[in-house]
C-alpha cells in the first residue's frame, strides 16, 4: 500500500508543479504576510472549524488528539494555499466526497495532508482548488 501512496504523491507533486507554472498565485508570502492569516492556529473559531471537519470524517466524537490532527493539517494547507482555512476545509470535504462518489474511500484530513505535501514550499502559496480535484482523482484510483 505504501508503494501506491508513493506513486500517488509523486504524481500529485508533478501535477502541482505543472499547475504552479500555469496558475502561480504571485510572489511568495508567508502565512503571516497574508491578510487574516496571522496566528490562524490561535483563533478560537478554528477549533469550531476543526470540530466540523472531524464531525464529517469521524463516526465518533472527536478527541483532543483528533482536533490536533485537523489543526496541523489546516496549518500545513494554510502555509501553501491562498485559500483561507474555511475554504480549504470545504475543499477537503468536497474532495473526500468526490472520492466516495467514485467508489473510493478517503477523509477530509487525508485530502488536506495530500494538498500540503503536494506543493513545494518554494512555489507556495498557490490556488489549491484544482490540486484538491486532481488529488481526488488520484485517490479514487489508488485503492
Amino acid at each position: 500500500m505504501s508503494e501506491v501512496w508513493t506513486v500517488v504523491l509523486g504524481a500529485a507533486l508533478a501535477l502541482a508543479a505543472c499547475l504552479a507554472l500555469l496558475g502561480y498565485a504571485g510572489p511568495r508570502a508567508s502565512s503571516g504576510d497574508r491578510p487574516g492569516r496571522a496566528d490562524a492556529s490561535l483563533d478560537p473559531a478554528d477549533l469550531v472549524l476543526e470540530s466540523e471537519l472531524a464531525g464529517v470524517d469521524l463516526a465518533a466524537a472527536a478527541t483532543e488528539e483528533d482536533l490536533g490532527r485537523y489543526q496541523t493539517a489546516l496549518d500545513l494547507a494554510d502555509a501553501v494555499c491562498v485559500e483561507d482555512r474555511r475554504e480549504m476545509a470545504a475543499l477537503a470535504v468536497h474532495g473526500a466526497r468526490l472520492v466516495e462518489q467514485r467508489g473510493g474511500h478517503t477523509t477530509a484530513l487525508e485530502v488536506l495532508r495530500g494538498v500540503a505535501v503536494s506543493i513545494p514550499a518554494d512555489l507556495a502559496p498557490l490556488r489549491c482548488a484544482q490540486i484538491v480535484g486532481s488529488l481526488a482523482v488520484l485517490m479514487t484510483y489508488a485503492e
